[in-house]
Parts: structure tokens; C-alpha cells; sequence
């Protein structure tokens, strides 16, 4: 959990963002943002992660429970904004995932 946000395991596969939204003056946790899930089978979320945030970079960072994955998802001052759009609609740099940013 850091500031308003929360980041979870929604199942092996996926990572989840949810986060404090005011809708119409009504402040409540909401679901933001949940992850594609992992295609490939070695990479589970789950067991203990470490998440590593950059505000000046607009990145954080999560290291995965097998100790040797690192994955990036950008978390910019829009992240409200780009989280309820559709990811693909968006260019490269305004997506959360960050594939080209993918260490293995």
C-alpha cells in the first residue's frame, strides 16, 4: 500500500491496483486497474513481492516471489485517468504495463 493506492495478487497470474476515487463527492476503494494475466507458466505472482516506487520516474517496480523477476508498470499523476481507458488505445509511453521495461 502506498498513498491512496493498494497492490495485490487478484490470482496466481494477475496484479491488481485499487485506489481512493471520488465519485460525486462519495470517496470509496475502487478498482482500477488489473494486469494481463501471465502467459508464461514460470512466472506466478505469487509469495512475497517487494514493490519499489519512483514518483520522479513514474514507475513502479514489483519483485516477484521467485527472487529473479522484475516487472515495470508506470504510475504517473494521470494513473486514474489511464487506468479506466483501454490500455491498447493508448501510445507506448501512457500505458501501465511497461513490456519494453520487462526484466527477466
Amino acid at each position: 500500500m502506498f498513498g491512496p493506492y493498494v497492490v495485490y495478487n487478484e490470482n496466481q497470474y494477475q496484479i491488481k491496483f485499487m485506489g481512493i476515487k471520488d465519485n460525486a463527492g462519495t470517496k470509496a476503494l475502487t478498482d482500477l486497474f488489473t494486469t494481463t494475466a501471465a502467459s508464461v507458466p514460470s512466472i506466478a505472482y505469487l509469495g512475497s513481492h517487494e514493490y519499489y516506487w519512483w514518483p520522479y520516474k513514474n514507475f513502479l517496480m514489483a519483485r516477484l516471489g521467485d527472487g529473479s523477476t522484475f516487472k515495470f508498470f508506470r504510475f504517473a499523476n494521470d494513473f486514474l485517468t489511464v487506468s479506466a481507458a483501454t490500455q491498447s488505445s493508448l501510445p507506448v509511453a501512457s500505458r501501465i504495463e511497461q513490456v519494453a521495461h520487462t526484466l527477466l
